[in-house]
């Protein structure tokens, strides 16, 4: 499964050059006029630089991302090894299920996950004790009566790959939009 980063992000990290794109595309006069071109064409290599680094940022989260779930697994059969437990659970227990949606929901109450996962509320919050119990997820009091569960390597890995996009160095060099 692929992810995918928001262009918005490499495009905000470069407002000089997508605001100076905007204002070439928007040439007033003839489409053909050589100057109209220009500003088209400059426009095209802002947006293509910010869809390469994009891609190449989701590229490199996806592989990120799969590092993280092994390392999850490892946590989780050693975590249960030690409760003198089966490694790994059934693939199709609440545990396992929940630690596949993690990436998509990071944050996630007893509640949440009970709806996520069509399960009770008791197996909602037991599958996210296991994980906190393996330090795949962090508790946090939210509100009295109410703990949040919170995947942060998953957070971590979001907060690094915006910073990568954002901090990108643009080289149009190897762009060409005729091609």
């Amino acid at each position: 499964m692929g992810h995918v980063l928001p262009i918005s992000m490499s495009l905000l990290a470069h407002a000089r050059e997508y605001i100076a794109g905007l204002n070439a595309y928007r040439y007033e006069g003839d489409a053909s006029d050589p100057a109209a071109l220009v500003g088209v064409d400059g426009w095209i290599r802002v947006f293509l630089a910010a869809t390469r680094d994009a891609v190449a940022e989701s590229r490199r989260f996806t592989v990120e991302l799969a590092a993280m779930r092994t390392t999850w697994d490892a946590r989780l059969a050693s975590f249960r090894e030690k409760q003198k437990r089966r490694g790994l659970p059934r693939k199709d227990s609440a545990v396992v299920r929940l630690m596949e949606q993690l990436p998509g929901v990071p944050v996630v109450t007893a509640r949440a996950a009970q709806s996520l996962l069509s399960v009770s509320f008791v197996a909602a919050k037991s599958a996210l004790e296991e994980l906190a119990g393996a330090g795949i997820v962090q508790v946090k009091e939210v509100e009295r009566g109410t703990r949040a569960f919170m995947a942060t390597d998953v957070l971590d890995l979001i907060n690094s790959s915006e910073r990568r996009l954002t901090y990108q160095r643009w080289d149009f060099s190897a762009l060409d939009p005729s091609a």
